[in-house]
């Protein structure tokens, strides 16, 4: 599943406006990939009766090597230019693309089918917008509810997400963001109560 932003103004005619009036439509695009591959194997694993999590339960599990990576490219600044593949292969199109008659040697990788949008289809168009942490946050509770994820008995495959990366750091600092969320609430809660005996008792 592909999920990401669709931003589009659509005109509207109003007889008691002036033109140039649009609505500004800030949803979320859905589509769908049809893998050539039939054997990919999506269900939801079980060992020793508990279900393997999709995720790591440490989402900072891999933290050493993201600074290691994000270290080694800032440190080589401009220099990394020279080792990237859009110098490589002279990439100056737009969509970016290898020119297979410059390098005939890529023309398999280019031509496949898997890397273009032959297996990309449509799925529907949300109004609620992915870009706002809120958006975020109803799309997702929506697809917990819609596939029962809660339910290991019911939801029998992963669900594979794909966004930019954008969308995929505001999961998670909105799963972080919840979660001291709901902390703070706990913690007026008690306060409250706290407070009111006080008050009550003198």
């Amino acid at each position: 599943m592909w999920i990401d932003n669709f931003s589009k103004h659509i005109a509207r005619s109003i007889p008691s406006t002036d033109k140039g009036v649009y609505s500004s439509c800030l949803w979320t695009g859905v589509a769908v990939f049809a893998h050539p591959n039939k054997t990919i194997d999506n269900s939801v694993k079980v060992v020793n009766g508990v279900v393997r999590s999709a995720m790591p339960d440490d989402i900072f599990s891999v933290r050493s090597s993201v600074r290691y990576n994000l270290s080694y490219i800032m440190n080589e600044d401009e220099n990394y230019y020279d080792q990237s593949l859009v110098k490589k292969y002279n990439i100056n199109s737009i969509p970016l693309k290898v020119d297979v008659k410059q390098f005939p040697e890529m023309s398999n990788v280019v031509n496949n089918p898997v890397n273009g949008l032959r297996y990309v289809h449509p799925h529907e168009l949300i109004e609620t917008n992915i870009g706002s942490n809120i958006g975020l946050v109803k799309i997702l509770r929506n697809m917990f509810e819609q596939y029962q994820m809660d339910k290991p008995d019911v939801c029998k495959n992963y669900v594979t997400i794909n966004a930019d990366e954008n969308i995929f750091y505001r999961v998670l600092k909105v799963y972080i963001f919840l979660s001291v969320f709901f902390i703070v609430v706990f913690v007026c809660h008690i306060l409250t109560l706290v407070y009111m005996c006080y008050l009550f008792v003198f």
